[in-house]
């Protein structure tokens, strides 16, 4: 599997294509699963990657966490095992998680009120259907 990750952050850590599995996949990166649920970056140069419950943290290109349960670091309901979409919401400067078509943001550490996804982002339209990816690009989907 291949993870292309072009990222131009305030940071600005350079553009990185990760491919698992591979010899030349550094031996400290294969610990990132292949088939991730969710990925994102935020403005100080970290991904987060997700998959089933479990969340990884690159920092600069580095392994910072691996596999740590979802409810330790991010403090989700017991009973997510997974998350569908996750961005980072830079004008709150926090993260928005999606499950099960509902926007959950993420603020003072903790899941705050769900919203259903198209009146979160009301360019969705009355009928938001079943997303398995959105593009959130300079703070618009």
């Amino acid at each position: 599997m291949t993870i292309a990750v072009s990222l131009y952050i305030a940071s600005a850590i350079p553009s990185m294509t990760l491919t698992t599995g591979s010899a030349t996949f550094p031996a400290k990166l294969r610990e990132i699963p292949n088939n991730i649920d969710a990925i994102t970056s935020d403005d100080y140069g970290n991904i987060h990657i997700f998959k089933n419950n479990k969340y990884w943290k690159l920092v600069y290109g580095q392994i910072d966490q691996s596999g740590v349960d979802l409810s330790k670091i991010w403090n989700f309901p017991k009973n997510w095992d997974s998350i569908d979409i996750v961005a980072w919401d830079k004008y709150n400067n926090n993260f928005i998680f999606v499950k099960n078509n509902k926007v959950y943001p993420y603020r003072n550490n903790k899941i705050n009120t769900e919203y259903p996804l198209n009146e979160y982002w009301t360019g969705l339209g009355n009928d938001p259907g079943n997303f398995e990816h959105i593009l959130y690009l300079n703070d618009k989907i």
